[in-house]
């Protein structure tokens, strides 16, 4: 069992993340893909905000807004 091994429950309560893996079931994996295929500069970005393109469209995913989304600490 993964969670017996590596305790990535306990891990992520104590980065105040626990609430990440209790997201809903329902997702569109086809998207995630694509957003994670199109990243901007990937290999330079800060992790402060990551550009990509879904669907012609462009996204920014800013870190402090994802946790607010996801409801974990930034």
């Amino acid at each position: 069992d993964i969670e017996a091994v590596y305790r990535i429950s306990e891990a992520f309560n104590q980065f105040g993340w626990a609430s990440i893996l209790n997201l809903s079931t329902y997702y569109y994996p086809d998207l995630v893909r694509e957003f994670y295929a199109n990243i901007v500069n990937r290999a330079h970005h800060n992790g402060e905000v990551v550009e990509s393109w879904v669907c012609g469209k462009c996204i920014y995913l800013i870190r402090e807004r994802l946790a607010v989304i996801l409801g974990c600490s930034n």
